[in-house]
Protein backbone atom coordinates (compact mmCIF):
# COMPACT_ATOMS: atom_id res chain seq x y z
CA UNK A 1 0.00 0.00 0.00
CA UNK A 2 1.21 3.53 -1.15
CA UNK A 3 2.11 6.21 1.57
CA UNK A 4 -0.96 8.14 1.13
CA UNK A 5 -2.71 5.15 0.92
CA UNK A 6 -1.97 4.27 4.19
CA UNK A 7 -2.49 7.69 5.71
CA UNK A 8 -6.06 7.86 4.57
CA UNK A 9 -6.73 4.83 5.73
CA UNK A 10 -5.43 5.79 9.12
CA UNK A 11 -7.57 8.80 8.62
CA UNK A 12 -10.65 6.53 8.09
CA UNK A 13 -9.82 4.31 11.11
CA UNK A 14 -9.70 7.54 13.25
CA UNK A 15 -13.07 9.21 12.37
CA UNK A 16 -14.77 6.05 12.32
CA UNK A 17 -13.44 5.10 16.31
CA UNK A 18 -12.77 8.65 17.85
CA UNK A 19 -14.81 11.35 15.31
CA UNK A 20 -18.34 12.85 16.46
CA UNK A 21 -20.40 14.39 14.60
CA UNK A 22 -21.00 17.98 14.54
CA UNK A 23 -22.76 20.50 12.50
CA UNK A 24 -20.86 22.73 10.54
CA UNK A 25 -22.26 26.35 9.71
CA UNK A 26 -21.84 28.53 7.55
CA UNK A 27 -22.40 31.69 8.20
CA UNK A 28 -23.39 34.35 5.36
CA UNK A 29 -24.01 38.49 6.18
CA UNK A 30 -25.54 40.80 4.33
CA UNK A 31 -26.31 44.65 4.93
CA UNK A 32 -29.64 46.29 4.37
CA UNK A 33 -28.30 49.55 3.07
CA UNK A 34 -32.23 51.56 3.59
CA UNK A 35 -31.73 50.27 7.86
CA UNK A 36 -27.87 50.04 8.15
CA UNK A 37 -28.74 47.22 9.80
CA UNK A 38 -26.65 43.30 9.33
CA UNK A 39 -28.38 40.02 8.82
CA UNK A 40 -26.82 37.27 8.71
CA UNK A 41 -28.33 33.70 7.36
CA UNK A 42 -26.84 30.48 8.75
CA UNK A 43 -26.64 26.67 6.42
CA UNK A 44 -25.66 23.94 8.58
CA UNK A 45 -24.41 20.90 7.50
CA UNK A 46 -23.02 17.26 9.61
CA UNK A 47 -19.51 16.93 9.91
CA UNK A 48 -17.49 13.84 11.05
CA UNK A 49 -14.60 15.24 13.22
CA UNK A 50 -12.24 14.63 15.75
CA UNK A 51 -12.98 16.77 18.78
CA UNK A 52 -10.72 18.14 21.33
CA UNK A 53 -10.65 19.42 24.67
CA UNK A 54 -11.73 22.40 25.61
CA UNK A 55 -9.63 24.82 27.33
CA UNK A 56 -10.02 28.38 29.04
CA UNK A 57 -7.68 30.63 27.51
CA UNK A 58 -7.10 34.98 27.40
CA UNK A 59 -10.23 36.51 25.51
CA UNK A 60 -8.74 38.49 22.83
CA UNK A 61 -11.23 40.97 22.62
CA UNK A 62 -11.31 41.60 26.12
CA UNK A 63 -7.53 42.71 26.01
CA UNK A 64 -6.76 39.10 27.90
CA UNK A 65 -9.03 40.60 31.45
CA UNK A 66 -11.16 37.46 31.03
CA UNK A 67 -11.57 34.12 29.42
CA UNK A 68 -12.90 32.06 26.69
CA UNK A 69 -13.22 28.52 25.78
CA UNK A 70 -11.57 27.48 22.90
CA UNK A 71 -11.57 23.76 21.20
CA UNK A 72 -9.82 22.32 18.15
CA UNK A 73 -11.37 19.87 15.88
CA UNK A 74 -9.81 18.28 12.73
CA UNK A 75 -12.37 16.46 9.64
CA UNK A 76 -10.95 15.56 6.49
CA UNK A 77 -11.10 18.80 4.37
CA UNK A 78 -13.22 17.33 1.68
CA UNK A 79 -16.18 16.55 3.92
CA UNK A 80 -16.43 20.67 4.52
CA UNK A 81 -18.61 22.88 2.68
CA UNK A 82 -17.80 23.95 -0.58
CA UNK A 83 -15.61 27.67 0.59
CA UNK A 84 -14.39 26.38 3.58
CA UNK A 85 -13.42 26.84 6.40
CA UNK A 86 -13.67 30.76 6.79
CA UNK A 87 -13.35 32.98 9.63
CA UNK A 88 -17.25 33.34 9.97
CA UNK A 89 -17.95 29.75 10.02
CA UNK A 90 -18.81 27.83 13.17
CA UNK A 91 -19.61 24.84 14.98
CA UNK A 92 -22.29 23.48 16.89
CA UNK A 93 -21.58 20.80 19.63
CA UNK A 94 -22.98 19.67 22.79
CA UNK A 95 -25.89 22.46 22.55
CA UNK A 96 -22.69 25.28 22.17
CA UNK A 97 -21.78 27.03 19.53
CA UNK A 98 -17.93 27.64 18.72
CA UNK A 99 -16.51 30.68 16.37
CA UNK A 100 -13.74 29.84 14.12
CA UNK A 101 -10.39 31.80 15.33
CA UNK A 102 -7.95 29.82 13.04
CA UNK A 103 -7.43 27.19 10.74
CA UNK A 104 -5.24 25.39 9.00
CA UNK A 105 -4.00 22.49 6.30
CA UNK A 106 -2.41 19.04 7.66
CA UNK A 107 -1.29 16.19 5.87
CA UNK A 108 -1.05 17.51 3.01
CA UNK A 109 -4.36 19.69 2.78
CA UNK A 110 -6.37 16.01 3.31
CA UNK A 111 -7.46 17.59 6.60
CA UNK A 112 -8.17 20.39 7.80
CA UNK A 113 -7.57 21.97 11.71
CA UNK A 114 -9.82 24.15 13.31
CA UNK A 115 -9.95 26.34 16.44
CA UNK A 116 -12.60 27.70 17.68
CA UNK A 117 -14.14 29.92 20.53
CA UNK A 118 -16.99 29.61 22.03
CA UNK A 119 -19.65 32.31 21.53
Amino acid sequence: MSMPDQLEADWTRILQDWGQLVSYRVVSTERNLETGGWSETCEDSPLLALAGGSQEVPDRRAGGQSLQSEMEFVARTRDLPRDAPQLTDRILVADQEYQTVAFQQLSRGEMTALRLARR
